[in-house]
């Protein structure tokens, strides 16, 4: 749990899309189960899921461009290089140790920036596909809630899976409401 702003939150369960195959493979599973009254047995990886859920660089080229420019005329080579760190380091009153710096300033900065944007777009497609799963989830927890209800006479192992596939479910859904809900707070 993380303090922020006053507010105690929890940390998301589901931090990539990655993170969110498990659910995916269990919501999965249990459009089968739907789709098919015979089948009995949850199949092999999603029963360990189930299981698991029941128990528990653009500033590179600018820098470049910034010592070769800044060089001095007719010079090559280490010449050049040295001759371009020194020239950009007296921008700001050094030499060519200080130009190292600002010729690296544009690599921090893009890069960051770079990162910031795609974390973001990253963050937002990630929150779709939550929600996305989480209306899935519920629809598909909800049929198999009116499929025990319904099926008395089915096999006991048929019982047992809707069981098991209800309760991940649950599990599933509270988990992805609490990280949407953690997302609301935060934003």
């Amino acid at each position: 749990m993380d303090f922020l702003g006053g507010i105690i939150m929890n940390k998301p369960y589901y931090k990539s899309s990655d993170s969110l195959v498990d659910a995916v493979k269990v919501v999965n599973e249990a459009g089968e189960f739907l789709a098919d009254s015979k089948k009995i047995e949850i199949s092999g990886d999603v029963k360990e899921i189930v299981a698991g859920l029941v128990g528990a660089s653009a500033g590179v080229g600018t820098g470049v461009i910034i010592v070769t420019s800044a060089a001095a005329a007719g010079t090559a080579g280490a010449a050049a290089i040295t001759s371009g760190l020194a020239t950009a380091g007296s921008i700001v009153g050094g030499g060519m140790l200080a130009g190292i710096f600002v010729v690296a300033a544009p690599v921090a900065i893009l890069a960051g920036g770079g990162i910031f944007i795609a974390s973001r777009v990253n963050k937002s497609k990630l929150r779709k596909k939550k929600e996305m799963l989480l209306q899935e989830a519920v629809r598909k927890q909800n049929k198999i809630i009116k499929k025990l209800q319904n099926e008395v006479d089915a096999s006991g192992q048929r019982m047992e899976s809707l069981t098991h596939l209800n309760i991940a479910l649950r599990q599933i859904i509270e988990r992805l409401e609490s990280d949407l809900k953690n997302r609301e707070k935060v934003a």
